[in-house]
């Protein structure tokens, strides 16, 4: 189970988790979609589906990534166009960046 998503500025860069509407179970899929500075993330579980969206307010540099915290684990990650339709009816993520470190990271 999981209860918490983030989405990050860079590699760790800013950010700032926020609670999910409620626990993911294992196994889920995650799926991120980008359209122009709407990022939204969709979650896929036997619970159901969880639906957030965030704006970053300016355009996004090619490249991607995803990261993990905690005894998490993600596999088959892949990238396609995305479809801007997706933000539709869901769920604004308001972030207020903090210093907050992965400890995930550390050596």
């Amino acid at each position: 189970m999981f209860e918490y998503g983030a989405l990050y500025i860079g590699n760790d860069g800013g950010g700032s988790f926020f609670q999910l509407n409620s626990p993911v179970p294992s196994p889920a899929t995650l799926t991120l979609s980008l359209c122009g500075s709407l990022a939204t993330m969709t979650i896929k579980s036997a619970a159901g589906k969880q639906k957030y969206t965030y704006d970053y307010g300016t355009s996004f540099p090619t490249g991607g990534g995803a990261g993990t915290y905690g005894a998490i684990a993600l596999d088959d990650y892949h990238s396609k166009a995305s479809n801007c339709a997706a933000a539709v009816g869901v769920k604004a993520i308001k972030i207020t960046h903090s210093t907050a470190k992965d400890l995930s990271l550390a050596k």
